[in-house]
């Protein structure tokens, strides 16, 4: 056999090895986290699991209002191949209803696997895989579950906690929603109030191809 063929078959072998290293059906996605522009949550946090163990999070420090369906970022954690979560956890303090949210669910895991397999097509027709299941977090305990692939991205799930728990750990000026520590946000919501049905029901979507 001649060198060059001998080689090009070795590459093709050693190639198609690496390929066949990534465990079935796990996917290299993170985790993202987003709250709705001028609604933020505090110190929100969200972990995903797969047959009750852990397999990918992301968590954050301090407030977020980046946008709603807009992630804060990817955050890495775990493998970097993972199986497709079956349920979360969320947890974060909503600035508006002064209350705690904190709650589990469980996640369209066949949806989610279909869509990993399928890839997107983005609006600048390139082909992505979705690489970050991203958590929006909203006031009246309302959460959003997106998947996200270059510049698209799908609604997946929506879910409610019905009853949070009251803040222990913020002053009264806080809770009394003062000017001097709400500043900008309080004229905000004085303005354009608290579309709770927006987070809950969602905006009517129109299938355009």
């Amino acid at each position: 056999m001649y060198p060059k063929v001998r080689f090009f078959i070795y590459c093709f072998l050693i190639i198609s090895l690496f390929a066949s290293c990534q465990p079935k059906d796990t996917f290299d996605w993170n985790a993202g986290l987003s709250a709705p522009k001028n609604y933020p949550s505090g110190a929100p946090f969200v972990e995903y699991f797969y047959q009750g163990q852990s397999v990918a999070g992301a968590s954050s420090g301090t407030g977020a209002d980046q946008g709603w369906g807009i992630t804060s970022g990817g955050y890495v954690g775990g493998d970097k191949y993972k199986p497709v979560p079956d349920s979360m956890a969320v947890k974060w303090v909503c600035s508006v209803d002064n209350l705690v949210y904190r709650g589990g669910f469980k996640l369209p895991r066949e949806k989610m696997l279909e869509l990993f397999k399928r890839k997107v097509i983005d609006s600048y027709g390139v082909q992505n895989d979705y690489s970050v299941i991203v958590a929006g977090m909203a006031p009246g305990g309302n959460i959003t579950l997106w998947m996200q692939g270059g510049y698209a991205s799908i609604e997946i799930a929506k879910f409610k906690i019905l009853k949070g728990e009251e803040d222990q750990n913020i002053d009264d000026d806080y809770k009394k929603k003062e000017i001097k520590s709400w500043g900008n946000y309080l004229s905000y919501w004085k303005t354009h109030g608290i579309p709770y049905s927006v987070w809950e029901k969602g905006e009517k979507e129109y299938d355009f191809d």
